[in-house]
Formats: C-alpha cells, structure tokens, sequence
C-alpha cells in the first residue's frame, strides 16, 4: 500500500476533525423518526467534549425557522415538562444531552432539534418526528367502496409523494401514489383506486370501489421517499359476502346454530305443555261428569223416600203442604198443617185419613169443614 502525500493526509485529517470542531454542522441534517400515538421517542445529543458544563442545553420545535423552547437543563440536571411527556437530561460524564417523549399524540409531529446557546442556537441533532394514528377498523360490502383519510404534517411532508399499500407478509405492496410517475418498489397495479392528497390541509384521500372479499387486510397510508415507504397510518379492511364480514361470519354461524337449538327447545315445551293442559282437562270433565252423576242419584233417592210417606200426614214439628187439584170436583186437595212440635194432649190432631180408617168412637173425633181457595195459603180454620 502508497502512503498518501501530505498534502492529501493533512485534508482527511481536517475532514475528519470537522465535525468535531463544528457539530453545529452535524445538527443540521434532519433525522426521520416515525411512531404510532402512544409510543415512546428517545433521543441522545452529544455535544463537544470542551463545552462546559453550565451552558445550558435546550430542546426545542422549529417554528418559523427559529427555536420553540420545550426544555432546558445543565449540569446533570433532570427537568420534566409540565403535563411530564417530556424528559431532559445532560450527562457530563458522557458528554450527552437525553431526551425522552412519552405517550406520542399525533399533533406531536414536527421538526425538533437539541442544541446549546453560544450567541446562537447552536443545533447538535435534528429530527423530524412523524406521529400515526393507530390501526383504523374498516368494514365494507361486497361490490361495495370505501374512503380512508391520512393526516400528515403540512411543513415536512407536503412534498412527498404519498403511497397506499397493501401489507404481504413483510411487505407492502404499493396500489397507488400521488406521483405521477408509476410507483417505485414493490408495486400491483389494482383498478377502482383513486388517491387525492390535499397538500393545504394536509390530507390523504384514498377510495376503493368494487371491493371484493380477498381485498381484506392491511393497508398502509405511506410516505415514499425514492424506495422506501414509511408508515403515517394503518387501515384493517375486513369487505363482507351477504352483508356480513368475514371475520364475523363464523360468530354469525354461531348465532343461528345457537338460536336453531333454542327453537327447537322452545317446540319441544310447547308440546309437553299442551299436552297436560288436555290431560287437565280431561281430568277436569270427568270429575265433572262424576259429580253430576252423584247428583242425579242423589236426587232419586229423596224422590223415592217423599213416594214412601203417606200423603197428608203431617209429623209433629213440621209442617205439610198440599196444593189444590185443578178438578175441584173430584175433591181431592192439599192443606198446610202447622203442627206444635210438642202439643198438649188436650189440642186436637187432625187427620186426613180415609173414611175406612176414622175412629169407630165418635166421641173422640172431631170434624172440620176445610175450605180451598185456587191459592192455596198457609192458614188453618
């Protein structure tokens, strides 16, 4: 191997010190970084090994080509922003500056850079941060459309071309860009896809029309910078047959299993109750028909002893009826006897009796002549 000549030595030499004399050069270049809301940024800034340990170290956004301070410290000393997302810290020892960020929103994305102030901010690490929202949930029908929107950052990205992609495996295949070249990369070409990116407002229209069930998946919205594409949000597609998704459609064949079962339970209690309502009821009729029989009998019985008792005689406590015929002539007739339960042997009794069966003695019978009206009363002459 030649050993170089001085002159040539002595410029690599001054090359490689550069950066060392003059980190604020090494600041400048921006440093892409990319999270999802929520996610955590950490960040290490080395300084100059001769810069002292009181200079105040900052953190800030770049707004307006100047510095938007979010932090500051010296000297191992430890400060916390006041809602405590932001952590700062400079190790002397290390000659290092770290930042941490927590619980990332998407309004956090933007330029920052640390740097310390020698008549001038003097920049030791720039990075552009670009914050995603988290995985959205998409559904459609077949033969359906559906329209995704991706926010970005105005000032860092309104330039870049912006892609959507289709996740496969650990790729993701390019549909569609904004540029009007053909898409770079990984790429299939797919109709019924349109992109349309709002630079003023900062959003991303995709639309996908005439989907069809094996469109279901992930998608990316993307940032395409020559080959390589870096993710601002994550889309869940999941398109449907009939109506019905297909990552429910087994939950769904579930459902109807579940409820084929409950009306055939349902059938067969309706069955076992409407039978023993007849039984019930059957029951309840000859109960019914048996009482009804008992009566019947019963009512026989009493007709047959009142035919047993001679008419007209009257028992002592009770009382005895009798109606008048309608053929006076005949001189048949009924007569309401009150009786005394307990009458004194002196009272007379009377007695319809026959003239065969009267008294041979007519010293003790008493005749009386009874009158009868058509209705028939309770009195007795």
């Amino acid at each position: 191997m030649m050993p170089l000549p001085w002159g040539m030595a002595m410029e690599l030499r001054a090359l490689i010190l550069l950066p060392l004399c003059f980190p604020g050069l090494q600041g400048q270049t921006s440093e892409a970084q990319r999270r999802q809301e929520g996610d955590t940024l950490y960040i290490q800034c080395p300084y100059a090994p001769w810069t002292t340990d009181r200079e105040k170290k900052y953190w800030c956004l770049l707004k307006d080509g100047g510095c938007q301070q979010l932090l500051q410290t010296y000297h191992e000393y430890e400060r916390n922003s006041g809602d405590g997302r932001i952590q700062m810290r400079d190790n002397t020892t290390s000659k290092t500056v770290s930042i941490t960020m927590t619980d990332l929103k998407a309004e956090d994305s933007g330029t920052y850079f640390c740097a310390y102030y020698y008549g001038g901010y003097i920049r030791l690490k720039t990075i552009s941060l670009n914050v995603f929202k988290g995985t959205q949930q998409l559904t459609a029908e077949e033969s359906g459309s559906v329209s995704v929107r991706c926010h970005y950052k105005v000032a860092d990205y309104g330039a870049v071309t912006k892609a959507w992609c289709k996740m496969e495996g650990e790729m993701c295949n390019v549909l569609v860009t904004t540029s009007s070249e053909p898409p770079a990369g990984n790429s299939t070409a797919r109709e019924g896809v349109r992109m349309q990116d709002d630079s003023r407002q900062g959003i991303v229209t995709v639309t996908m029309e005439q989907l069809q069930p094996q469109d279901s998946g992930v998608y990316w919205c993307a940032l395409q910078e020559l080959s390589a594409l870096s993710r601002m949000e994550e889309v869940t597609l999941s398109v449907s047959r009939g109506g019905f998704p297909d990552t429910e459609r087994k939950s769904q064949d579930t459902l109807l299993g579940e409820s084929s079962c409950s009306e055939d339970t349902f059938l067969i209690l309706s069955v076992v109750l409407l039978v023993l309502l007849l039984l019930a009821l059957v029951t309840a009729t000859a109960l019914g028909v048996r009482h009804y029989r008992l009566l019947l009998r019963t009512g026989n019985r009493e007709a047959e002893d009142t035919r047993d008792k001679p008419e007209g005689t009257a028992q002592p406590g009770s009382t005895g009826r009798r109606g008048s015929s309608q053929d006076d002539s005949k001189g048949s007739g009924y007569i309401n006897l009150d009786v005394q339960s307990q009458p004194s042997p002196e009272d007379p009794l009377y007695c319809n009796v026959e003239l065969s069966q009267a008294h041979r003695n007519p010293q003790c019978v008493e005749y009386a002549v009874i009158a009868f009206n058509q209705s028939p009363r309770n009195t007795r002459e």
